[in-house]
C-alpha cells in the first residue's frame, strides 16, 4: 500500500519522519539505523544513500575525525549532487525535507 506522497510505501514513510526527527534532534547514531534500512530497500533511490552519507559524515565530525567526515559529506554529494542545491533553495523545513527536495 502506497501513501500520498509520490507513491512512496506506508513503511517507507514513516522511516523516513523517523529519519528526519532523529536528523532534527542531533541524534545520528539513532537516524543510521534507519537510514540505512531505507538504502537496502530502496536501492534505486540515491538520495537515502546521500542522506546516510550526510549522517555517517556528522558521526565522522562528532569523533574528531574531520578527514572521514569531509569524505563522508562528498561521498553524499557525489551521490546525489542537488542536495547541496536544495539546502540552500529551502531554508525552510527540516534538513532531510530540503536535502531530500520534499
Amino acid at each position: 500500500m502506497t501513501d500520498s506522497h509520490g507513491g512512496m510505501s506506508q513503511e517507507e514513510a514513516s522511516d523516513l519522519r523517523a529519519a528526519e526527527s532523529l536528523i532534527n534532534a542531533g541524534n545520528w547514531a539513532g537516524a543510521k539505523p534507519v537510514l540505512q534500512r531505507l538504502a537496502t530497500a530502496n536501492r534505486a533511490e540515491p538520495r537515502y544513500r546521500a542522506l546516510l552519507a550526510f549522517v555517517l559524515g556528522h558521526e565522522a565530525k562528532l569523533a574528531g575525525d574531520g578527514t572521514r567526515a569531509r569524505a563522508e559529506w562528498d561521498r553524499a554529494l557525489q551521490l546525489d549532487p542537488e542536495i547541496a542545491a536544495r539546502g540552500v533553495r529551502r531554508r525552510r523545513g527540516s534538513i532531510v525535507q530540503r536535502l531530500l527536495g520534499r
